[in-house]
């Protein structure tokens, strides 16, 4: 069924529903938790992302769905130099993604009220059109700086 290979957009869809395309894409239990740690909490490298995730991802899965995010487009690998970490970061295309995530959890704080936002003060944002499209925006522009800073001595 996936004939461009795990994470491709050219995979065998099941219907053209773009609801179940997106599903087919990012549905699996880590790729939208990979994607809101970038956006949400800043993480940038393997490590980061691998020790600052609140739902214990293994090594294996998360260097899987960092490849698969950046077969998809939505992030990407700066180029280091050797002894550096490599640092990721959200593409213009993940950065489009950040609305969803918002939703994500407006839908997941609806059905269990229980559940505590990921970042501090983000939950304020729940429903507020105006001030999600001002917290992408600052992704945006931070993502942006990110990919035009080299990692090198000094930079890091």
């Amino acid at each position: 069924m996936d004939e461009g290979g795990e994470g491709s957009a050219t995979r065998t869809k099941r219907s053209s529903c773009p609801i179940n395309h997106a599903v087919e894409l990012l549905g699996d239990q880590w790729s939208l938790l990979v994607l809101r740690d970038m956006a949400m909490l800043e993480h940038r490298t393997f490590r980061s992302l691998l020790t600052g995730s609140q739902e214990g991802i293994s090594p294996s899965t998360l260097s899987n769905r960092l490849r698969s995010l950046e077969n998809l487009g939505l992030i990407e690998r700066a180029p280091v130099p050797i002894g550096h970490q490599g640092r990721y970061t959200l593409t213009e295309d993940g950065v489009a993604l950040v609305p969803l995530l918002f939703e994500l959890a407006r839908a997941g704080s609806f059905l269990d009220p229980s559940t505590e936002a990921t970042a501090p003060g983000v939950e304020d944002l729940y429903g507020d059109s105006e001030g999600i499209a001002a917290f992408t925006e600052s992704i945006r522009a931070r993502e942006e700086a990110l990919r035009n800073t080299p990692i090198g001595p000094g930079t890091d």
